[in-house]
């Protein structure tokens, strides 16, 4: 399932990883960069601040495996 900006659960890493690594079946991994979507202002500090360390933690681990 896509994210959606409107969301405010935050997803564990291993979620956004696997959503990386299927990406990284698409693109090289010296042309891809993990990013939010443009929803984060709309969340409160505390909330962005949780799904971009998630963001964050997944990226950290698909690059472990690479």
């Amino acid at each position: 399932m896509p994210s959606d900006a409107k969301n405010s659960i935050v997803e564990p890493p291993e979620v956004i990883a696997d959503r990386i690594r299927k990406r990284l079946e698409i693109v090289p991994p010296d042309r891809f960069l993990a990013a939010p979507d443009c929803g984060l202002g709309y969340f409160s500090r505390t909330t962005a601040y949780a799904k971009l360390r998630s963001l964050g933690q997944a990226v950290a681990m698909v690059r472990a495996e690479l």
